[in-house]
């Protein structure tokens, strides 16, 4: 198994980024009666593509439910994805989604958690030489989305919430 752990800041309270978060998920069709949903990822190819912006689309089924871990401060939803075509040699991802408090006026997004690389041992050396690579940046790629998202709405909402 390859882990990974990502996150970014994203300029937004805490409290408000819980509410930003539950409706990128609501907009994407996740609810509690429908956890699964279809889901875009953004995956960087070539060499330095985060930098060129060279990627990809991959359609994954996401399976989204509340994480039974919580702490203060801190909410988590389990993640877990798998190619939505049976045999493409994508990897199966199981982990988490967090939104925690980083400051008065800030939140960290971070996605964390396991896949097996697919193709046996070919896949492994890919993995080890480029494809944890590849899957880092495609769970920052996922992240900025998200953090992009929850700022834009809070920018939006932010004159109405100081009234």
């Amino acid at each position: 198994m390859t882990t990974i752990k990502e996150h970014v800041e994203v300029h937004c309270p805490y409290v408000r980024a819980l509410h930003y978060v539950a409706a990128y998920l609501a907009h994407l069709g996740w609810s509690e009666h429908s956890q699964s949903v279809s889901l875009r990822l953004r995956v960087p190819v070539g060499p330095s593509s985060e930098h060129l912006g060279l990627a990809i689309d991959k359609g994954v089924v996401a399976t989204l439910s509340r994480s039974p871990q919580h702490r203060v401060l801190e909410d988590r939803i389990g993640v877990t994805w798998q190619p939505d075509v049976d045999g493409e040699p994508f990897p199966r991802f199981d982990g988490a989604l967090s939104v925690e408090a980083a400051s008065p006026k800030a939140s960290t997004l971070a996605l964390e958690g396991r896949y097996e690389p697919p193709l046996g041992a070919a896949g492994k050396i890919f993995d080890a030489v480029l494809g944890h690579r590849i899957a880092e940046a495609t769970a920052r790629e996922l992240l900025k989305e998200i953090a992009d998202r929850i700022e834009s709405a809070y920018v939006q909402d932010e004159p109405h919430l100081s009234r």
